[in-house]
């Protein structure tokens, strides 16, 4: 390989490595917003069903109960389908970032090994 070709393959080695940490970067931050927005829908649904066990406390023996009654049943459920969807979008989160983590980390071996060979050159040269 000549001194350019080599050269070459360092730089876009390095741009390559470069830019799969940023995605991996991108995407960890990414994964940190969807766990933070799934602690603040937890919140939310603990404070309606809150509010709503309230309502049901002061409804005895009326029809706002049934009703209130029913919402808290539909409450349980989407609050399961919540926790579901985002249990899966944090699966899809963790496999891409391994993924990411495994690439930037073969990038820079081949990085790393492309410097030494382009300064192994240069030096039997001189």
């Amino acid at each position: 390989m000549g001194d350019n070709e080599q050269t070459d393959q360092v730089i876009r080695l390095k741009k390559e490595w470069i830019q799969k940490n940023e995605e991996l970067s991108d995407i960890e931050r990414e994964a940190r917003e969807v766990d933070q927005l799934s602690e603040e829908l937890a919140d939310w649904t603990r404070k309606e069903r809150q509010l709503r066990e309230e309502v049901l406390f002061f409804s005895e023996g009326t029809r706002a109960r049934k009703i209130e009654e029913q919402r808290m049943d539909q409450l349980y459920h989407e609050e399961l389908g919540h926790r579901y969807l985002f249990l899966d979008i944090k699966e899809s989160y963790v496999a891409c970032i391994q993924k990411l983590k495994q690439e930037v980390s073969m990038l820079e071996k081949e990085y790393q090994i492309a410097q030494k060979n382009e300064m192994s050159d240069d030096y039997a040269k001189n």
